[in-house]
């Protein structure tokens, strides 16, 4: 009996389907003639559900087999290439690099023999190999990055999934670090900004905190980095600074007590910068005193409350009276 059963892996499919067949017709219990004996119908029982089991067994090595060699078919390399490509931004830019490079010797390799006659197509490799021949530069992989940001950031926020947002920016800001090019700056503030207001939204401000700290740090890069520079720009950087120095202060104030007492100087510091640029921006362009106007009386306001909570009258008084000459001036 056991010799039959250990037989059975030998048998091909066919043969394993005309057994299977077989006990199932003796094991049925409709069928005519003289009732089996009971060691009889155990036997067959065990046969038909080893034959089974070496059924199910030759049918997934085949499948093994086939997908082994699916893994060897360039198309199939090809798409796994682009499933890399489509996944979140924690791989390095040599990662990156080094799948672009094997996309497009699969494409020039397999597709393009396909149709050789075939211009547009043989100049659209050629632009791809020579952006692959130079990856990663700079300039490239920050385009790289912020299409990521644009999907990856916009589809989770859509959703308001703010721990995915945050996730995402985190790894957007951390790429910009490593660009040296002055002109990526302004990426590498938007990327904090944003993990910064995700933080926020998480209310999860120690977070936060440190995040526009360094915003802080590159729009004083940006404003510092060319003086003579096109003024718009400049005076661009200034304001967002401004907001950024006034977020930081608002950041710090919702800090369990024991932490904002540690960063209530830097706050205030802040909250002095935000409103010496809002007095300057007021002057700036035709758009007159009133387009920064509210911006400089909230942070006069927040100067007021901030002074007063640290005891000190004096400069309480002098934000006040600020904010009242402020208010005047609207009104003639």
């Amino acid at each position: 009996m056991a010799r039959n059963l250990c037989g059975i892996i030998s048998l091909s499919r066919v043969e394993l389907q005309r057994d299977l067949k077989e006990m199932e017709s003796l094991l049925n219990p409709n069928r005519g003639g003289k009732r089996l004996p009971r060691a009889t119908t155990d036997y067959l029982f065990l046969r038909k559900t080893t034959i089974k089991s070496e059924f199910l067994r030759q049918a997934k090595r085949a499948t093994q087999t086939a997908f082994k060699r699916s893994r060897q078919d360039p198309v199939f390399q090809i798409l796994q290439i682009f499933a890399f490509l489509r996944g979140p931004i924690s791989f390095t830019r040599a990662q990156v690099g080094e799948q672009l490079r094997e996309l497009h010797r699969l494409l020039a390799t397999v597709i393009a023999p396909l149709d050789p006659g075939n211009d547009q197509l043989a100049a659209n490799l050629s632009s791809f190999g020579l952006l692959v021949r130079h990856y990663p530069d700079e300039l490239h992989d920050s385009e790289v990055v912020d299409y990521l940001m644009d999907v990856y950031y916009g589809y989770h926020l859509r959703r308001g999934n703010y721990r995915l947002c945050l996730d995402v920016a985190l790894r957007a800001a951390q790429r910009y670090r490593e660009f040296s090019e002055p002109r990526l700056l302004p990426r590498l503030a938007g990327a904090l900004d944003k993990a910064a207001t995700c933080a926020e939204s998480l209310h999860e401000d120690e977070t936060a905190r440190p995040l526009l700290q360094e915003a802080i740090g590159v729009y004083k890069k940006l404003v510092d980095v060319d003086p003579k520079g096109k003024q718009v720009q400049i005076h661009q950087f200034k304001v967002l600074l401004a907001r950024t120095l006034v977020r930081y202060c608002h950041v710090v104030c919702r800090l369990r007590p024991e932490l904002a007492a540690h960063w209530t100087k830097d706050a205030l510091d802040a909250l002095r910068e935000a409103i010496k640029i809002y007095s300057t921006a007021r002057t700036f362009g035709q758009s007159g005193p009133a387009k920064y106007s509210e911006e400089l009386e909230d942070a006069l306001l927040d100067l007021v409350i901030m002074a007063r909570r640290k005891g000190d009258r004096e400069e309480a008084a002098e934000a006040e009276a600020r904010l009242r000459r402020l208010r005047e001036e609207e009104h003639v």
